[in-house]
């Protein structure tokens, strides 16, 4: 099971105080690590880049389930997104209201 060692944002290669050294899948140089998680001992840094793609997995898995069974359309969901890019993202910068 993964699990969180800490939230912070960490150079690549720098090690945790006490932490093994990690095994495999290190972040290269240059890359913004956003986490480090631990499986079975083992210490590996996560990238910016590598969350907000398994995010976006996660999300699109999630809302095929969600068609599949029948419990959303597509349609519904375009709409939902339209609607709240419209709310957030207002022309010159004005803030939405609560």
């Amino acid at each position: 099971m993964w699990s969180w060692l800490t939230g912070r944002r960490r150079r690549p290669g720098t090690q945790v105080p006490g932490a093994a050294p990690r095994e495999g899948g290190a972040a290269s140089p240059g890359d913004d690590v956003a986490l480090t998680i631990v499986q079975d001992g083992r210490r590996r840094d996560v990238t910016t880049r590598e969350l907000a793609v398994g995010n976006k997995l996660a999300g699109d898995a999630l809302l095929q389930v969600l068609v599949e069974r029948g419990l959303v359309t597509h349609e519904e969901v375009r709409a939902k997104l339209q609607r709240i890019s419209d709310e957030l993202y207002r022309p010159g910068g004005e803030a939405p209201k609560p």
